[in-house]
């Protein structure tokens, strides 16, 4: 085990910022390391996507969460019954509608469980940075 934090990057659709920055908050409270920007890319053990309506429209924030899918490293969590996009649907997400911010709340646990199950140490320490948001933007429907 190592002994520095679960490096943990958190992708979410600008509409859905106040929650990203908020599970931000209260996964570092927990302990582990938010790291953020393009050149987080391959340095993290979790990475957890956002999954609501704004964010399965939103092309650029679908690609940024494949390269950690076939990581196995993808941690998903949604607002409310929202499908996600085809290649995720395999991986159930953490409905987190409602969640007040709590971190004694057992959707919380759970997402902090699963990212330490994507290879996070089970004790880690603490570091912050900011959370990436991405825009909305139409996705092109499949080339036939």
């Amino acid at each position: 085990m190592s002994d520095r934090p679960a490096r943990v990057r958190i992708i979410a659709a600008s509409a859905n910022a106040a929650l990203a920055d908020r599970l931000a908050a209260e996964l570092h409270a927990r302990g582990f390391e938010i790291v953020s920007g393009e050149g987080a890319r391959g340095l993290n053990d979790a990475v957890v996507v956002v999954w609501s309506g704004a964010a399965i429209s939103s092309k650029g924030l679908i690609e940024a969460a494949l390269g950690p899918l076939r990581d196995n490293i993808l941690v998903p969590v949604s607002i409310g019954r929202i499908e996600p996009p085809a290649p995720f649907r395999g991986l159930p997400a953490i409905d987190l509608a409602g969640w007040s911010g709590e971190r004694s709340d057992p959707r919380f646990a759970a997402l902090a469980d699963a990212i330490a199950q994507a290879g996070g140490p089970e004790h880690p320490s603490v570091v912050c940075a900011p959370v990436t948001h991405f825009a909305s933007a139409p996705v092109a429907p499949p080339s036939s």
